[in-house]
């Protein structure tokens, strides 16, 4: 967007017209960082503060960290905050001005500053010189002092620099001025372009050129208008605009005035709290009213740099009285009516409205097919259905709008879907180009939707605050179809892109909708593995299977894992994964610990908790993938018997007794564990009965019964005899 700045009146003091150095368009902020090279040398009262420089002794200014260079004569700083330069943010241009007042000698300005350059220090860096990327200098004017000087402004783009540097402090040495008595007067300006996405868009200008505005001197000119052009503003709503400007010795006190007078508005005063109307060329450096701070002050000179102002100010425009809607150039018209100052920069700000598409909700999808699935699911071959709504909740009206959504991977067009739904144009719509508002092309469906929409043109989405008849919104819709051989899992992903052009800003935009996923569903997979961490007996095999059709496994020899085949299950049917024992013979599950762990490799999926058994049911869903382990743990027990008999002797006829004692060392149960005791010459035993303790339980025989299955071939079991645990069984015999 540009903005030059041509001077229409006045030319005999305009020493070169202005002209725009830089323009954009962007979410950001207009900023100036600037100071004075120069201060009084005597202050009044400790302050230079309240005194105009007409009679003052100026001198060169310097920075205490540069006291000692003798090759710095004058040197100031500014700082770049982290409020101007935010997390996120980025200076997108940087333009270093500087320039004052020299003397001319032998009818040539002495330094020259075309020459001469500055010194730039970033933050963290050391000074570099500068050289200009050019120059203005006016002719041998009196209208500052007696004698003749030279007027001068100089600039360099430095943008890469200050990007570098980011925030902190920028320092500018040795800008050529002229010092002595009676309106001597120089400094520098860093004007500023930072986008943030976080600010207004707005419409950004920087000119430069060199105007002088004085009732004396040999043709004094007491008005100097300038014409901005080149923009336009919104065409409804407030019109927001910021004014800046780099002006040489504008007093503090000296009558003055500065007007703003949009095309076919009125024409107002140029003030803040900073520049009052009626002196606004004041000696400030000021931002939308505040004093800057956050720069190296020199006797007391932070509301008076003694001749130049670098300052930011906010149009006041209620009402749009100053600057109203549609409007593409105004005049800016500087007046003097007690001194004399010059104008070198004039930037602009204005607030661009925009059109905003709402796309965070845009696209929908459904499943025609199968609209009986859960939402974002499909079976390979179904038929898919996306709408997109559109609706403009911007502050600008968007015009030529199109839409464009690529089909997605894995599916293809369904011929003759396309269609507006709602709002202008709408009804079905050919595939072919170039006779309706939509069409199939490379793979991509194309929508021109608004009012005024044609074969070739998108129309316009009126936004909802703006004066107009034409819709605001719209819908279209078109169809694909999931492909037969699209792999179970597949994801199909699909947005739209709506492209559209601000009415206002002339500039094009993009806005992606949400994006909406469908999943092709496969049918649950079933699998199961057997982990053999040991076995109860050497000759243990094992068997694990799926109920309901599913496939079986068997073990063999030292395996220490089996697993099923895959089994492609139905969703929704109960199976039953289990194992059980197998071998010759048959290995006992009861000698075992078993426990199943399930894991579905699918997010979001069916899910089984861990659990001890030996079977466990599953219903599955599409798209499941379980595998359930079953883990067998040998159950192992330490098993000590003793027999004993407290006599040292026996007598023939005679009874004696024998105590006979397991005890279970662990770390399993040895439930069922034979104890037998065969008949020993000698001994004519009569009874037994049994003891127990730590969970062990007797058998449920006594006496001569208990007797006879422990002398038995098959002995008698202990039913219980858990770790830890002991039975004790007693036998009364007679010596034979």
């Amino acid at each position: 967007m540009a903005m030059p700045l041509v001077a229409v009146t006045a030319q005999a003091q305009v020493f070169e017209p202005f002209s725009q150095r830089y323009g954009t368009v962007t979410r950001g902020d207009l900023v100036m960082l600037a100071n004075s090279s120069m201060t009084c040398a005597s202050p009044v009262n400790g302050s230079c503060n309240a005194v105009k420089n007409d009679a003052l002794s100026m001198v060169n200014s310097k920075l205490p960290a540069d006291a000692a260079d003798a090759t710095i004569y004058n040197s100031s700083s500014s700082n770049l905050t982290s409020a101007q330069l935010p997390p996120g943010a980025q200076v997108q241009k940087a333009i270093l001005y500087w320039g004052g007042l020299v003397p001319n000698v032998l009818n040539a300005p002495s330094p020259n500053p075309a020459s001469a350059g500055v010194r730039f220090g970033t933050p963290g860096g050391g000074y570099q010189s500068r050289s200009a990327d050019a120059c203005r200098l006016s002719p041998s004017v009196t209208t500052f002092a007696p004698g003749a000087q030279f007027l001068y402004r100089c600039h360099v783009d430095v943008t890469a620099a200050v990007q570098a540097g980011g925030t902190g402090s920028y320092r500018v040495a040795n800008v050529p001025s002229q010092s002595g008595t009676v309106n001597r007067f120089g400094g520098w300006s860093l004007v500023l372009v930072i986008a943030n996405p976080t600010r207004p868009l707005r419409s950004f200008s920087i000119n430069d050129g060199l105007a002088l505005v004085a009732t004396t001197g040999a043709s004094p000119v007491n008005q100097v208008s300038v014409n901005v052009s080149g923009f336009r503003t919104p065409s409804s709503g407030a019109v927001t605009a910021q004014l800046g400007w780099v002006a040489y010795d504008g007093d503090l006190g000296a009558a003055d005035g500065f007007t703003f007078q949009g095309q076919g508005s009125s024409q107002v005063n140029v003030s803040d709290a900073c520049n009052p109307v009626g002196d606004v060329f004041n000696s400030t450096i000021c931002a939308l009213g505040s004093p800057v701070t956050t720069r190296s002050i020199v006797n007391g000179n932070g509301s008076n740099t003694q001749g130049f102002d670098a300052d930011i100010v906010q149009l006041a425009n209620a009402g749009n009285t100053a600057l109203g809607n549609g409007v593409t150039s105004a005049t800016l018209t500087a007046r003097t009516s007690s001194e004399g100052y010059a104008i070198t920069v004039l930037t602009t700000a204005i607030d661009v409205y925009q059109p905003t598409i709402d796309g965070s909700a845009a696209k929908t999808q459904s499943n025609l097919t199968h609209p009986d699935l859960s939402a974002g699911r499909a079976m390979p071959g179904d038929e898919i259905r996306y709408q997109i709504v559109l609706n403009n909740v911007g502050q600008d009206n968007a015009e030529n709008v199109v839409v464009r959504d690529a089909i997605p991977a894995n599916t293809y067009f369904v011929p003759g879907s396309l269609e507006v739904l709602t709002g202008p144009n709408a009804g079905p719509k050919s595939d072919a180009a170039g006779d309706d508002q939509s069409e199939l092309v490379a793979g991509n469906v194309v929508f021109r939707v608004g009012q005024g929409a044609d074969a070739i043109t998108g129309g316009t989405l009126r936004c909802i605050t703006c004066v107009g008849t034409q819709a605001t919104g719209t819908a279209v819709a078109f169809r694909v179809r999931v492909r037969t051989d699209a792999a179970p899992g597949t994801l199909i992903r699909n947005l739209a892109q709506a492209t559209f052009t601000g009415a206002s800003s002339g500039e094009t935009f993009s806005e992606p909708t949400d994006e909406v996923v469908m999943t092709v569903l496969a049918p649950p997979k079933l699998r199961v593995v057997k982990t053999i961490a040991s076995r109860a007996a050497v000759a243990d095999q094992f068997t694990v299977a799926i109920d309901n059709g599913g496939p079986s496994a068997t073990s063999g020899g030292t395996a220490t894992s089996i697993a099923t085949t895959v089994f492609n299950a139905t969703a929704g049917t109960l199976y039953t994964l289990s194992e059980s024992g197998a071998g010759t013979p048959a290995a006992n599950l009861a000698n075992y610990t078993t426990t199943y762990d399930c894991l579905n490799a699918t997010p979001d999926g069916t899910t089984i908790p861990a659990g001890v058994g030996t079977s466990v049911q599953i219903t599955p869903a599409d798209n499941d993938d379980i595998t359930c382990t079953f883990t067998n743990i040998a159950r192992v027990a330490n098993l000590r018997i003793s027999k004993s008999n407290s006599a040292t002797s026996v007598v023939k006829g005679l009874a004696t007794s024998y105590a006979l004692v397991v005890d279970n060392l662990g770390p399993m149960a040895a439930d069922g564990a034979v104890l037998r005791d065969p008949v020993a010459a000698g001994l004519s035993c009569t009874t037994a009965t049994c003891t127990a303790s730590g969970g062990a339980t007797c058998p449920v025989a006594t006496g001569a019964a208990l007797l006879g299955l422990l002398q038995s071939a098959n002995g008698v079991a202990i039913p219980a005899l858990a770790a830890n645990s002991s039975a004790t069984f007693l036998l009364t015999c007679n010596v034979d």
